[in-house]
């Protein structure tokens, strides 16, 4: 099948039925595949590639020593990445270079933000033969779920708790936060249509008038109860606004997974994300390991097959060498040391210098619960 980038090129393991100067097709695609939405028809262009059939040939002979980098060895190598990354693109949610499987766990950082781990792989070119790089990822996504449990997970407040409200400072740092999330509505069966929230309301859904078809003048929280029959908890609190003028109260909306958290963490969220991802040599080496069986499989990936090429489940062996420690010297004696330490037990520096003036610096975050 043809192979698409991602950006401009498509990448084909055989010729395409192209005109010289380009082909013209009207695409049709639904802009909510979910519902009933408005289809809209896309016109799309596509060339042949003015350098013709990409050959693997300037690549072999590039690792041969035999000629120097040429633009025809890096296309070689954008072409093989391009195969390598397609499927597993299409099966699991993907950010930058990584993918991000459903099937592994998220762990929650201060602040409500989730931290999920994923997989990368990449072609490299080694002394011998390409090699593929697989290394684990990470990468932060934004809460799913019920808007109103959201909102308490990234402030650390319960439901009930939201009742009292926001004050100026919290709603601007919520707005922040929230511009730009996709999310559904819960109020009417059986719609699955997304919006994406634009900003949030100065004013509360019980304050928030419009005039309704038969000319009522009706508050969003007045509409919800004669339109749906739902009383809202929430009318105190703002509503999310889409398209301008869409006003839905917060407890109606559902944030949808899979959305990546490109906002600053806080002090607190970056120290959690250390320690979560500071994995030991054997377990990183396990878990690339289960990621290759489990997503990347390599000998089920059929665009490789497309193209021949192999490659082997097993880990490439090569020698190294350890360095010896160095040294320590002290007045009278040296010291060496093991595994990465050594004792000061009865040793003394050649020269010590005393401590005359010191400050302490707290620069550790305050919250409004501590």
């Amino acid at each position: 099948r043809p192979i698409f980038d991602g950006n401009s090129s498509i990448f084909s393991p055989m010729p395409l039925q192209i005109e010289e100067d380009g082909s013209i097709f009207n695409v049709k695609l639904d802009t909510n595949p979910e519902v009933n939405a408005r289809v809209k028809t896309f016109k799309i262009i596509i060339r042949k590639n003015e350098n013709g059939e990409i050959s693997m040939k300037p690549l072999k002979q590039y690792m041969d020593g035999q000629i120097g980098l040429t633009q025809q060895v890096a296309n070689a190598m954008t072409a093989l990445n391009t195969i390598l990354n397609s499927e597993t693109r299409d099966k699991f949610p993907n950010v930058k270079c990584g993918i991000f499987p459903d099937q592994e766990r998220a762990y929650r950082l201060h602040g409500g933000i989730q931290l999920r781990f994923g997989f990368s792989q990449s072609i490299h070119m080694g002394t011998d033969n390409l090699y593929v790089n697989v290394d684990i990822c990470f990468s932060t996504f934004f809460p799913s779920g019920p808007l109103l449990e959201v909102i308490g997970a990234l402030f650390g407040r319960s439901r009930d708790d939201l009742h009292r409200g926001f004050n100026k400072q919290q709603k601007g740092i919520l707005e922040t936060l929230l511009r730009g999330i996709q999310f559904r509505t819960t109020h009417r069966e059986g719609s699955r249509r997304k919006f994406k929230i634009e900003k949030l309301s100065n004013q509360a859904a019980q304050d928030i008038k419009f005039m309704d078809k038969n000319g009522r003048e009706l508050s969003v929280a007045d509409h919800f109860l004669d339109q749906y029959k739902r009383h809202l908890e929430f009318k105190n609190l703002f509503c999310v606004i889409v398209k301008k003028t869409i006003h839905f109260p917060l407890e109606v909306c559902e944030v949808l997974p899979g959305q990546v958290f490109k906002k600053d963490l806080t002090d607190v969220g970056k120290a959690d994300m250390i320690k979560i991802t500071a994995t030991k040599p054997l377990d990183r080496f396990k878990k690339i390991e289960d990621g290759i069986d489990k997503y990347l499989q390599f000998n089920n990936n059929n665009d490789l097959q497309a193209v021949g090429i192999q490659i082997s489940r097993e880990m490439a062996v090569v020698e190294g060498r350890s360095l010896a420690s160095p040294k320590l010297a002290y007045p009278k004696s040296e010291v060496e040391p093991m595994n990465g330490r050594w004792s000061i037990r009865n040793l003394k520096f050649p020269r010590c210098q005393s401590l005359s003036n010191w400050i302490i610096i707290v620069l550790a975050e305050i919250s409004e619960n501590k």
